[in-house]
This record gives structure tokens, C-alpha cells and sequence, in this order.
């Protein structure tokens, strides 16, 4: 017998404002997300193959686990499930850049203490990692949007756990 994952907490919090199920409103955006996750649990497995590759799809271009459920209309508990299941891992977003100003060469990174790693300095703040790193000729800014790392081309350089990576 398989176990349904029903959401109380979701079915709860529209008994408290409503006073009842049957008095939410048809269009309430919290009953349709409570439809989509009781009908997520009755797909059929070829369904739930192609759910899981968009899950794996978005979490590879660096969207954030409630970003994924929100774009695929389901729960971030049926994101983690599938993160856990099938081994898939998030990847980094990047707020900032370094510029190399004689080669060009960007590295991105995810906070600007990592850069400091490059000319073996602590810098604890962004304004310090900016100075050092003008002095080795490199340029700090920060990338508004934040860059995805879906975005990155092969070959570029980020900074993820503190580790200067290259995306393949």
C-alpha cells in the first residue's frame, strides 16, 4: 500500500482563515497548490521520470529549491524528495565577479572572502577584497542580476565552498 503525502499543514491554515474546506474560495492559490500535490502523488511513473529531469534541469541552471517548486508548481518537499532520491545537488549563484585587467579572465563566486584566496589574503569584507585585489590587478564587483551557474560557458572559473572550480 503506498503512503500518500498529504499537506495538514497547507489543509490547516485554510480551515483557520475559511473555517472550513468547503468555504475556500475555487481560485485560492493555496487549494490549487494543495490539488497539485495530492495529484503529484497520483502520476504515473513516466510522469513522475519527466518531473524529476525539470527538477534536475533547474537545480543544474542554479535555481533555488522553492525557485524549482515554484516554477514546476509542486512542493519543496517534492523537490527535496527527488534531490534525495536520484542524488541531485544544487548549484551555486554567484553575487560577485573578479576581472583579471591585463587577460580579461572572470572568476565568479558566491562571496567575496574567496577571492582572497587568489593572492593569499584574508579579506573580510567587500570593500577589503576590493582594495587587495586592485592592487593584483584584479577588479571586484558585484554582478547585479545574480549570475546562475546554468549561465557560465565551459571552461569559466567560480569559486564554490570556498574552492576555485572549472565548469566542464
Amino acid at each position: 500500500m503506498r503512503k500518500t503525502n498529504i499537506p495538514y499543514d497547507l489543509i490547516h491554515q485554510l480551515e483557520v482563515k475559511f473555517g472550513s474546506l468547503s468555504q475556500v474560495p475555487e481560485d485560492n492559490p493555496i487549494l490549487a497548490n494543495i490539488r497539485k500535490i495530492l495529484e503529484f502523488d497520483r502520476r504515473s511513473p513516466i510522469l513522475k521520470v519527466h518531473l524529476r529531469e525539470e527538477i534536475k534541469e533547474l537545480l543544474d541552471k542554479g535555481y533555488f529549491i522553492k525557485d524549482v517548486a515554484d516554477e514546476l508548481s509542486i512542493s519543496t518537499t517534492t523537490v527535496r524528495g527527488s534531490m534525495r532520491m536520484f542524488n541531485i545537488k544544487t548549484r551555486p549563484r554567484f553575487r560577485y565577479k573578479i576581472v583579471n585587467q591585463g587577460t580579461g579572465e572572470i572568476i565568479y563566486g558566491s562571496v567575496c572572502q574567496d577571492f582572497g584566496k587568489l593572492i593569499n589574503v584574508n579579506c573580510s569584507s567587500y570593500k577589503l577584497a576590493q582594495d587587495y585585489l586592485l592592487l593584483y590587478g584584479y577588479k571586484l564587483t558585484k554582478c547585479k542580476p545574480i549570475v546562475l551557474w546554468g549561465e557560465l560557458k565551459k571552461g569559466q572559473k567560480y569559486y564554490q565552498n570556498g574552492q576555485l572550480q572549472v565548469k566542464k
